[in-house]
């Protein structure tokens, strides 16, 4: 249909993921609860914008799930809420920037956070028994092993998120034990993740950590992770 109304003259046309899958990697199938390879942060983004210098090419821009709403709108003119933390990819795609951001968090609620800077993979996983640890929102869905149970047992009512101007209910829950452990990776030299250079190069450990936090701080992550991840 692009090709029989001429659409590619003037759409800006995105396909995109959400996560990748194991199909067979490191022994695993599927959507699983195991440590997040590369290969399933690094989701595909193909992008057509009308005009772009980059059109049937690559670009090695980090990216994030949370820049196309902002890239969306920038395309029709409008202006996202300041509150977002998403930053248009237009710029990128024009061939007037050759960046998006600095680095990208990924990850799942309650487990490790993940940061790249394109060269280097990082993990920092939780300290101790993983806590404290709260759910935040106005429709909580609670843990899978708790449908029924109260989802809003020991909730909070408030404005606990500085990025949104509205009270929403903060639940305790149960960290527990995640399958991530800390790790530092060469995205360049050793793309499976095989060698841990965690002990090995702290000089690039601390300047990953540094943009970790950075990027936390950016995104207004509530201050329980920092002591959470043994940040603080």
């Amino acid at each position: 249909r692009m090709d029989r109304y001429n659409l590619w003259e003037n759409t800006l046309f995105i396909l995109t993921a959400d996560h990748g899958h194991h199909l067979g990697e490191h022994g695993h199938l599927g959507k699983n609860s195991v440590f997040l390879y590369p290969h399933f942060t690094n989701i595909p983004l193909l992008a057509h914008c009308p005009g772009s210098p980059h059109d049937g090419g690559r670009h090695r821009a980090l990216t994030s799930a949370v820049d196309l709403n902002v890239t969306m709108l920038d395309a029709l003119g409008l202006q996202p809420d300041p509150s977002v933390h998403g930053r248009s990819l237009l710029p990128v795609l024009r061939g007037e920037s050759d960046r998006v951001r600095d680095g990208v968090i990924s990850g799942y609620w309650g487990r490790g956070f993940y940061y790249t800077d394109g060269e280097y993979y990082l993990c920092k996983a939780p300290a101790g028994e993983n806590a404290p640890l709260y759910e935040y929102g106005t429709d909580l869905e609670g843990p899978p092993w708790s449908r029924h149970q109260d989802r809003y047992a020991g909730a909070e009512f408030g404005r606990y998120l500085p990025h949104r101007d509205v009270p929403v209910y903060r639940v305790p829950r149960g960290g527990g034990r995640t399958p991530d452990h800390d790790g530092l990776y060469s995205l360049a030299e050793d793309r499976d993740c095989a060698c841990n250079l965690w002990d090995d190069c702290p000089d690039v450990r601390r300047r990953m950590l540094a943009g970790l936090e950075a990027e936390m701080r950016f995104q207004q992550v509530p201050e329980e992770h920092y002591a959470r991840l043994g940040l603080a």
